[in-house]
C-alpha cells in the first residue's frame, strides 16, 4: 500500500493501478488521516497490496527505462 502526495504524475499510477492514498501536498492532517484510514481498514490493506503484486510488471524498471531513454534522446534531439 503506498500513502504518496497528490501530484498529477504520482496521481496518475496510484489511481489507475488502485495502489493507496493520495494526501494533499504540504497537509500533515492529510497524511494523518490517510495513515489512521489504512491501518483501520485491513480490507484496503488487503486490496492495495493485491493491486501492488498485480502491477509490478506493468510499473516495472525493465518496462520504463526504455521510455525515459526516449525522453531523453528526444531531448537531446531538440537541443543539437
Amino acid at each position: 500500500p503506498v500513502i504518496a502526495t497528490d501530484f498529477p504524475e504520482i496521481r496518475q499510477i496510484i489511481q489507475s493501478h488502485k495502489l493507496g492514498i493520495l494526501t494533499k501536498p504540504s497537509s500533515i492532517d492529510s497524511l494523518e488521516n490517510a495513515i489512521k484510514l489504512l491501518l483501520s481498514n485491513k480490507k484496503l490493506i488487503t486490496l492495495y497490496k493485491k493491486n501492488s503484486v498485480e502491477s509490478r510488471r506493468a510499473l516495472s524498471w525493465e518496462l520504463e527505462s526504455p521510455k525515459l531513454i526516449n525522453h531523453y534522446e528526444a531531448l537531446y534531439q531538440i537541443n543539437q
